[in-house]
């Protein structure tokens, strides 16, 4: 019967630490944490912008500015990258708003490039996708003189 007495006091004493843990005094509550994923991060933020840049890289270097986010230099990215970079923007996508942070990215980049992500580093770059690899300069040419 004690043993009962002391198992029952020690579950009710453990249960009550760990709800006094979540209140932290005159009206403060520690909420507890949960894993960061790829929808609560920065990235899901709302923009509202207009776009002035002529060109796709500097159109992304404006976008980013002031979210805390960065494009990821070259040495690290798509060998392919500089064909997105080097393309002008067009006018009809001058205007983004509101749409989160992700997703104008992924609108400027187009179909043919899938956003990639550094979340330690908050870097952001492109890969060409798989469905669009066949369109490289060099095996169009191939493709060519066959």
């Amino acid at each position: 019967m004690s043993k009962k007495l002391i198992l029952i006091s020690f579950i009710a004493s453990f249960f009550s630490v760990a709800n006094a843990q979540q209140y932290y005094g005159n009206g403060y509550t520690i909420i507890q944490g949960q894993p960061i994923t790829h929808r609560d991060s920065d990235l899901d933020v709302m923009v509202y912008k207009t776009i002035k840049s002529e060109k796709v890289y500097d159109a992304l270097l404006e976008l980013l500015r002031g979210s805390g986010w960065q494009l990821a230099d070259g040495q690290n990215a798509d060998p392919d990258l500089f064909r997105l970079y080097r393309q002008n923007y067009p006018d009809s996508k001058r205007t983004l708003n509101p749409i989160k942070l992700s997703d104008a990215l992924e609108y400027i980049a187009g179909d043919a490039w899938d956003l990639v992500v550094d979340p330690v580093n908050h870097l952001v770059s492109f890969q060409l996708s798989e469905n669009y690899r066949c369109f490289t300069l060099k095996e169009a040419v191939c493709q060519l003189n066959n």
